[in-house]
């Protein structure tokens, strides 16, 4: 399963993070948004854009520094998709001035980008055509990347990409680093201080607490109804994949498993 590589601007913007950032605050729509929250994106790509990138296609791009991949990868959906003017920027009137609500916005924009993977999952879900699916897995990887550049600890994301590359792109060692990273991900949150934590993060961290778990669920769809620029018509993709971390890591290993049986 390939990523989509489309020639577009930003493969020509630089060959670093710096220079795309650069690039970015020039760029419309992207130079409308509030500086803090490209400061933050940007931020987010130089801790973990290494990992959401590719070094061999960073290599076969030119590219300087891997992790500015992962920020090319955000800009390519984000501009194919007309993310920023349709998403972005309308979700960042309603999150309010400050820190306080570019933190929110940031949030908004990680949920925003996993819906737009959602949407694009289901359609390969139901499409017979094999070029559509591709395309529409490819469009999948990159929403969902996208989301944990605006909220590193934005578990579903990393949830989905498990069973994208794992069960629907047949890699399911790649399927159990994406759990890796889940449960590393997952770990963090569960350990850092509310204090440390944004708006969304802390609201993700009390779903740990069964009590709590279905009003935020309940909050997450008065949301989706509230702000309907996070995505229209949108609805969860059919799947029949295990409900638990574990039980996930159990199915992609028995995948495995066969293989090194059989000493391929």
């Amino acid at each position: 399963m390939g990523l989509f590589r489309k020639p577009t601007d930003a493969y020509r913007a630089g060959k670093d993070v710096a220079s795309i950032e650069s690039w970015l605050r020039r760029r419309a729509p992207w130079k409308k948004l509030p500086p803090g929250i490209l400061r933050a994106i940007v931020h987010n790509v130089r801790e973990h854009g290494a990992v959401l990138g590719d070094r061999e296609v960073a290599r076969e791009q030119g590219l300087t520094e891997p992790e500015a991949l992962s920020l090319i990868y955000l800009v390519v959906f984000c501009e194919s998709h007309d993310v920023v003017r349709r998403n972005f920027l309308p979700l960042v009137g309603t999150a309010g001035p400050g820190p306080t609500g570019e933190d929110y916005a940031l949030g908004m924009f990680a949920f925003c980008l996993y819906r737009w993977g959602s949407m694009f999952l289901k359609q390969a879900q139901q499409t017979q055509d094999q070029q559509q699916w591709d395309y529409c897995c490819s469009q999948s990887d990159l929403a969902f990347r996208g989301s944990l550049l605006c909220d590193p600890l934005y578990l579903p994301s990393y949830w989905v990409m498990a069973v994208l590359w794992g069960t629907m792109g047949g890699n399911a060692k790649v399927g159990l680093e994406w759990c890796r990273q889940y449960r590393e991900a997952e770990q963090k949150l569960r350990t850092t201080a509310d204090e440390q934590l944004t708006i969304a993060q802390q609201a993700a961290k009390a779903t740990f607490d069964a009590e709590t778990s279905a009003r935020a669920a309940d909050k997450v769809s008065e949301m989706a109804r509230r702000y309907p620029h996070l995505l229209p018509e949108w609805t969860e993709p059919e799947s029949s994949e295990p409900e638990g971390i574990g039980e996930l890591e159990d199915a992609l290993r028995d995948l495995i498993q066969p293989q090194s049986e059989d000493g391929v």
